[in-house]
């Protein structure tokens, strides 16, 4: 299901969500792609973190707490990671580590409630930006399929997360054929409409 959605203009996605579904479902534009022309789609699979783990000591292991996490994740999901309250864009919580255990994972992506390590490869992420400091000793995992909150929006696992440029939207999956119907007829009004618009300047040329 998740791929017609994700063939629609967003616009028209995110115009046909706030008709449908009476809560949040546009994501802060705080978090946004941190790579040029990547897209985001896919269900999602939720995580929960909070402040918290062991120091780490010179010689431990350097991997941060998400790669481990991301561990028996379906092919396809997008990661939904969250703080459960502000974010920390200072934290790399989505470093290289995660990046290729996503790749090898087979993910789609991920939106993360922090930041970046710098040069991550990997599938498409929307974090904070990059950032500098490890996660590992400063968060620890708490949760995992149960609804979240992210940049604003709840999400639950399933729910499909989908997002360009433009912004990230989240459709909830009991709402996701009205919605793909009505993203359908507003796509489809707005080229009619800016069709007439270009033929009427031909006509006034």
């Amino acid at each position: 299901m998740a791929l017609p959605l994700a063939r629609l203009p967003l616009e028209a996605l995110a115009l046909a969500l706030d008709r449908t579904v009476d809560r949040p479902t546009v994501l802060d534009p705080a978090l946004s792609l941190t790579r040029s022309g990547d897209r985001l789609a896919g269900p999602a699979a939720t995580l929960l973190f909070r402040p918290g783990g062991a120091a780490v000591e010179p010689g431990d292991d350097p991997a941060g707490p998400v790669a481990a996490a991301l561990a028996g994740m379906a092919s396809g999901a997008v990661v939904c990671l969250s703080l459960g309250g502000p974010p920390d864009p200072r934290v790399a919580l989505w470093d290289r580590f995660a990046a290729e255990a996503a790749r090898v994972g087979g993910l789609a992506g991920a939106v993360v409630d922090g930041g970046q390590s710098a040069g991550s490869a990997g599938p498409a992420v929307a974090a904070h930006g990059p950032a500098l400091l490890p996660a590992a000793g400063r968060y620890t995992l708490v949760g995992r399929d149960e609804p979240v909150t992210l940049g604003g929006v709840l999400v639950r696992p399933g729910d499909l997360v989908i997002g360009d440029a433009a912004g990230i939207v989240v459709v909830p999956a009991d709402a996701a054929e009205t919605v793909e119907t009505r993203a359908r007829a507003i796509a489809g009004a707005t080229d009619a409409r800016l069709t007439e618009i270009r033929h009427q300047e031909t006509r006034d040329a």
